[in-house]
């Protein structure tokens, strides 16, 4: 991990993520073999709250073999990223992957139903990878979040 900007404006003792709190972490260089990150989401029992309106969304671009970046909730159930995009510069090809796992939002209204489920949720790469640029985040996915960087298949939106 290069970088990690935390915010947790309401609740910043709590070791789980809140409506507003925000998480973004940067990874870097390259990868046999795979690595994960978790985010812990409050739950009701938790927090008297819920996680509300976060969603986990996840982008990668690398050179090498990609063989997943998956977001898995705590049940087990996961979104696997789709290809976003490609790109060669003096011969070498970089790719473009983007997955999210977000809370159902109305786009009438803008207001989200639904929250994620409390507990560990895991963001995971693997592959060959001789360059890797890897951001993870974990933040309110409002309508507009998900139609500008979730792959229309991962977005969770109602009229």
């Amino acid at each position: 991990m290069t970088s990690e900007t935390l915010q947790k404006p309401y609740l910043p003792d709590l070791a789980c993520l809140t409506e507003d709190d925000f998480d973004r972490r940067v990874f870097s260089g390259s990868l046999a073999g795979s690595y994960s990150t978790d985010y812990q989401l409050c739950d009701l029992a938790t927090d008297g709250y819920t996680a509300g309106g976060i969603g986990l969304q996840s982008n990668v671009t690398v050179v090498g073999q990609l063989s997943d970046l998956t977001i898995t909730a705590p049940d087990g159930s996961a979104h696997h990223a789709v290809l976003t995009g490609q790109s060669t510069y003096k011969g070498v090809t970089s790719y473009s992957y983007s997955v999210c796992y977000v809370p159902l939002y109305y786009i009438s209204t803008g207001t989200g139903s639904d929250p994620l489920q409390g507990g560990s949720w895991q963001v995971a790469l693997s592959g060959q990878l001789s360059s890797v640029s890897w951001v993870t985040n974990a933040l309110m996915t409002n309508v507009d979040y998900q139609q500008t960087y979730c792959p229309s298949s991962e977005q969770n939106l109602a009229p």
